[in-house]
This record gives structure tokens, sequence and C-alpha cells, in this order.
């Protein structure tokens, strides 16, 4: 049986009107006392851990502080990010056939693969009414490595320990980062254009399988046999 590992932003939704941005410039300006525009972050694909980590690297902090810091911004963040969220909960939404999609392989092993935090990821799935596919902590999270490639022996373990007779994988995301990672961990990758990058720019990196969105959800589904 192939276990499926979802990204999350650009792959299941999107969201709008900087409901990540926001809420980290706000628990960062709390924890470090310094203010700190992100609006021009690259955040495609990578993990949180990554995006915070250079960011303060980026404003002269040094890394013993760091250490200490992310700890404390990733759980003001958390608390930041839910209440912004439900207070701006328009701002979310499904991409197309996203729901349809995953009501049609529910019986099957589904994770997460997110730079997300874990617990933001959830919320986000929440607001959206689609948490109740993906088992709480069953994945590979953005504040466990910086490097996205190391999440997935993170989320390979749990879907293993979750589920019963997996013998593969399959990696769905939107980004170019989203293929180097299923490459450098030797799995397959669907990557398809409802993000940022697009479907020309995603065939450059070779995907295993590549779609423009998740129309043709008979042929999607094939890949997962």
């Amino acid at each position: 049986m192939k276990g499926i590992l979802f990204d999350i932003d650009g792959t299941l939704l999107k969201s709008y009107g900087g409901l990540g941005r926001i809420p980290f410039e706000i628990s960062i300006e709390k924890v470090t006392g310094k203010k700190i525009n992100l609006s021009k972050v690259d955040w495609l694909g990578r993990t949180d851990l990554d995006v915070i980590w250079n960011v303060l690297l980026e404003n002269n902090f040094k890394e013993e502080y760091i250490k200490n810091f992310i700890p404390l911004i990733f759980e003001e963040y958390i608390n930041n990010f839910k209440i912004f969220s439900y207070k701006n909960i328009d701002k979310f939404e499904l991409i197309p056939n996203v729901k349809n999609l995953l009501e049609l392989i529910k019986e099957k092993p589904i994770g997460l693969l997110t730079g997300n935090l874990k617990e933001t990821a959830h919320i986000k799935l929440e607001i959206l009414g689609i948490n109740n596919y993906f088992p709480f902590g069953i994945g590979g999270y953005g504040d466990e490595d910086r490097d996205r490639s190391k999440l997935v022996l993170y989320a390979i373990n749990r879907m293993k320990n979750y589920y019963k007779n997996i013998d593969d994988f399959i990696i769905i995301g939107d980004s170019f980062r989203d293929i180097l990672c299923a490459k450098k961990n030797k799995i397959k990758i669907l990557a398809v254009a409802t993000g940022k990058n697009s479907y020309d720019e995603l065939k450059k990196y070779n995907p295993d399988f590549l779609e423009k969105d998740f129309s043709d959800l008979k042929k999607i589904i094939n890949y997962f046999e």
C-alpha cells in the first residue's frame, strides 16, 4: 500500500492577506524586541524553522540567541496565528477539487509533509473543513528541521507506525522545492501547478508526475495505486 504525503500551502489550500506573515512579525517583535518586516521573505516550499532562523541571522542575531528565541517565537506564533486566522477565515480557500480528492482516498494512508508548524498546519485544515482526513501529528512538520528533505524521515516513520502495510510513498506538492525534496529521498512526486510555480517551471525539475490541477481525479488517483 502506498502512503500519500500532502504539502499544504499551494497544494491543498491558499491564504491571503498576510495570514502567516503578520502573526510571525508580531511574535518576533514580542520575543526579541525587534520589529522585522517579513513581506519580502521567500517562503515558497521552505520550513518555518528555516525561514525564521535565516531572518534572525540576517538581522544580526547570534546563533546562540536564535536557538533560545525560536521556541519562544513559535509558542507566541501558534497563539497569534490561531487568533488571527479565526478572525479572517474568509482569507482561506481550498484548492479546487481537493475535498473531492480527499473523500475518494480517505481509506488510504494519508499524512502531511509541510513547512508549517504542526499546530498551525492543522488549524488551517480545520478552518477549511478537511482536518478530519489527516490524523493529528502524522507527517513531517516545519518546526522539526530547517532542511525540508529531512522532514520526510519523520513523516515516513510516523506513517508506518500509524498505518499498516505501507511499502511505498508518494509526495504531492506545488513547488520546485517539493520536487527536490522527493528526489533527494528517492520518493515519487506528483507536482501540481496549483501554487506559485507554473506548470512549465515545475516541468524543468522533472517530477515523476505533473498536473496543472486536480481536475482529473481518476488520473490522479491512479498515481496512488
